[in-house]
């Protein structure tokens, strides 16, 4: 289906530091153990062969480069100690290292690839490189829109002139408790046996399809939230759509009885007042730094009539309790720990992507992407993604069995007619 064209290794330009060494925070550790965010961004280009090669792969290799001098820990590799009682992770670049790019042809369907409808998701991983799972840019979102905008413009000083006060800071966070949480949260992590592969769940018996929420849409549901909440002074797009699709995965998916369900989110923690950090992380700071919220709400409240506004102030509440305001922001980020064991064995939804961050726009030279593809929808339990579309409208992928795929499908469009 595919053919490899060509594998090379593409290393920052000369000039670029000859080394960097990162150490892990409580923030990174918590990421460890999970397979990277697999994302493929697709983009309608028609080109001869001739100038894909002699003109495309070299941009392609050339603004790479040009973009790792900016983000150097994209081509380093995380150290993983064999005597963990002695050390932690760390993160390292030296003048050696580089990124693997693959160049392959396939011959699959691309307006099947990037419908909204139903396809089969087996299909994506054919366009997948099976790279460690450091390579992967999963908590460093921003590279790809940078080296978009380097091909574009053949090199990096427009790049940096536009982006001078906000290039990656790489300066690790130091907080009030910092070197008390590094401890908890290695002590836990250590434990599990480190697998630097990432794993590609093959066969998935899965479909994936993406649903969008048109910006009427979304208005006409902030409309019935305060319908029933007049009191509400705040209700986000992202409020809106994660209690939107949590309903309808609950009431598509059947009874579960009066068991209650979960909805899990991050919050970053870039430029947010906080409870840890005076003054916050900066803006432009490069890793994670993410604070995991959980919603919960009974099944039968999700499943009745208003289960939609239920949700909607479940998850709005949340935010209002435990983000917008700084002084919890942040309080006790090791609780999340043991929240997540006690939450294991409930049906629970999380979430990938943002509105905030839009691949779409990541120009190459090509026009907009045309689609966002989330392969880490694949894994075991629920995940949405969510991320912008065309014309200002909102896109929510899901990958189910075609079975949960169809009940979910009648009534994620049923219930925006109601």
């Amino acid at each position: 289906m595919t053919t490899m064209i060509e594998t090379c290794r593409i290393p920052p330009p000369q000039g670029a530091a000859a080394e960097l060494f990162l150490s892990l925070s409580f923030f990174d550790m918590m990421w460890l153990h999970f397979n990277t965010t697999r994302r493929l961004i697709f983009y309608s280009h028609t080109c001869s062969e001739a100038e894909f090669s002699n003109n495309i792969v070299p941009n392609l290799k050339h603004s790479l480069s040009l973009t790792l001098k900016h983000y150097l820990p994209v081509a380093g590799n995380l150290l993983y100690p064999l005597d963990t009682d002695a050390s932690k992770p760390v993160f390292r670049y030296i003048s050696v290292d580089s990124v693997s790019l693959t160049i392959a042809v396939s011959g699959l369907d691309f307006d099947e690839l990037v419908a909204n409808h139903a396809r089969e998701s087996d299909q994506f991983y054919d366009l997948l490189p099976r790279t460690p799972k450091v390579a992967d840019v999963e908590n460093y979102q921003i590279a790809p829109l940078a080296w978009a905008m380097i091909n574009k413009s053949g090199d990096d000083e427009v790049f940096v002139s536009q982006n001078g006060e906000s290039l990656p800071f790489f300066e690790r966070p130091i907080g009030k408790e910092s070197s008390r949480l590094n401890g908890i949260f290695w002590d836990v992590m250590k434990k599990i046996p480190f697998q630097p592969a990432a794993t590609h769940p093959l066969p998935t018996n899965r479909v994936r399809a993406s649903f969008i929420l048109r910006q009427s849409d979304i208005k006409n549901l902030k409309n019935l939230i305060f319908s029933a909440r007049p009191n509400m002074d705040r209700v986000s797009t992202f409020v809106v759509a994660a209690a939107y699709v949590w309903t309808t995965l609950a009431k598509s998916l059947g009874p579960a009885g009066d068991e209650d369900e979960v909805f899990i989110f991050g919050a970053d923690a870039r430029g947010r007042r906080n409870a840890m950090f005076d003054p916050p992380l900066a803006v432009n700071y490069f890793g994670n730094c993410l604070d995991g919220r959980v919603v919960r709400v009974e099944h039968r409240k999700l499943a009745a009539e208003d289960g939609f506004v239920a949700a909607a102030v479940a998850v709005a509440g949340e935010m209002k309790a435990k983000i917008y305001d700084g002084d919890e922001f942040l309080i006790s980020p090791e609780n999340l720990l043991t929240e997540m064991e006690k939450y294991k064995d409930m049906r629970a939804l999380g979430i990938t992507g943002s509105p905030k961050l839009d691949f779409t726009e990541a120009d190459f030279g090509w026009g907009e992407a045309e689609k966002v593809e989330f392969l880490s929808l694949d894994g075991a339990g629920y995940l949405m993604s969510l991320f912008n579309s065309r014309n200002g409208d909102l896109a929510v992928g899901m990958s189910l069995s075609k079975e949960e795929m169809e009940a979910f499908a009648s009534m994620f469009a049923t219930g925006l007619y109601m």
